[in-house]
């Protein structure tokens, strides 16, 4: 019987070690990826997909080093308890090695401080505000151009256009004071005076705003607010003075822009960060695939979560451990990346910088880029 039992014992310890062996042997596991985003907002622009669309090509071909990628979705509700929710819950998962997303501004700004105290990679790819980014953060990273940089695109095509005045329209939020703080102290370099700025502007008071306008000579209105706050507005503005240039920040290039503002879009003026018939073979490859999956064009959102999930990509790649700290330092160290959207490097401050910010404005019903 001793024997017996010792000779079951070594079996049982012999495959043990098979057992063992052959997990350590397999690549196995997966890199799992935060997505916190207001799911509403799929209704409106293509994020969503862009990710989507990403991670299953980086999975459909071998994943990273045999390691799919997968996504753990949360709804922030584009409200700030809803992204403190998140976040708490992404730092508290180890599951998690980076999260990408936060649409809205003044949730980014909170939750970018959660993922920095607690070490994890937080890639804002939406969120816009020049305050987003701090001296210190060394895990928080941003990978659309922020309002300051575009705005000082928009204000040299306005300088060259012969315009001297500009008021401001914007949101009374993180957002929209970042934007109108920022171009308030960049317009003197462009000879342009900002004499108004307002976060009103509705029937019962939209004659006398315009009146105060017309009185400094002004015709050029900046709306720094989101298009589904700012469209209605926009249209009441144009039916009274359909000669005031309207110029947006890009949390106006919506698909439906356009379609929805009708001949009150004539004339606007957007900065964007990325163009549909950019002529690579990558964004060809993008725009192809994006079609062929949706039946529709990508949008901006959509190229831009595209290029974030093929960051990270590249990022795991260049580390032999993906752990946060490895993969942050390998995000810092990013230079040339070669995306749909342009060719862009990390700076000091975790900003992907590059050459993605373009100037469209709308003739005949539709986009044209500055450029072309």
């Amino acid at each position: 019987m001793k024997k017996t039992r010792r000779s079951f014992l070594i079996i049982i310890l012999i495959l043990v070690v098979v057992v063992v062996s052959g997990e350590e042997s397999s690549p196995g596991g997966e890199y799992v990826i935060g997505l916190a985003y207001p799911f509403f907002m799929d209704e409106e622009i293509a994020f969503s997909d862009g990710v989507e669309l990403a991670v299953d090509e980086v999975n459909a071909n071998g994943g990273i080093d045999g390691i799919e990628l997968r996504i753990i979705k949360m709804d922030d509700k584009g409200t700030v308890a809803d992204g403190m929710k998140a976040a708490y819950s992404f730092v508290n998962n180890d599951e998690i090695l980076a999260v990408i997303g936060h649409f809205n501004s003044r949730v980014a700004l909170v939750t970018s401080r959660i993922y920095d105290r607690e070490g994890i990679v937080y890639i804002a790819s939406c969120a816009t505000s020049p305050d987003l980014m701090k001296p210190g953060f060394d895990s928080v990273f941003r990978t659309i151009p922020d309002d300051r940089k575009a705005m000082e695109h928009t204000l040299k095509f306005l300088k060259e256009q012969g315009y001297q005045r500009l008021a401001i329209y914007y949101a009374d939020d993180e957002f929209g004071e970042g934007v109108a703080d920022s171009v308030e102290r960049i317009c003197p370099e462009n000879g342009i005076e900002v004499v108004d700025r307002t976060t009103t502007i509705n029937r019962g008071n939209l004659l006398k705003v315009l009146e105060r306008w017309k009185a400094f000579d002004n015709r050029a209105l900046l709306v720094a607010e989101t298009f589904e706050k700012a469209r209605d507005v926009i249209r009441m503005i144009k039916k009274s003075d359909p000669e005031l240039l309207i110029v947006g920040t890009s949390a106006l290039d919506y698909p439906e822009y356009i379609a929805y503002l009708d001949k009150a879009a004539e004339g606007t003026i957007i900065p964007t960060h990325y163009k549909l018939k950019r002529s690579t073979t990558l964004n060809r490859h993008f725009v192809d695939a994006f079609r062929n999956r949706y039946a529709k064009d990508p949008d901006m959102y959509a190229a831009i979560a595209y290029d974030t999930i093929m960051i990270l990509k590249e990022a795991i790649e260049n580390v032999d451990d993906p752990t946060p700290e490895a993969l942050r330092s390998a995000l810092h160290e990013t230079k040339g990346f070669n995306g749909v959207t342009g060719t862009l490097s990390c700076d000091e401050n975790g900003e992907f910088v590059g050459d993605n910010i373009f100037i469209k404005f709308v003739s005949d019903g539709q986009f044209i880029f500055l450029d072309d």
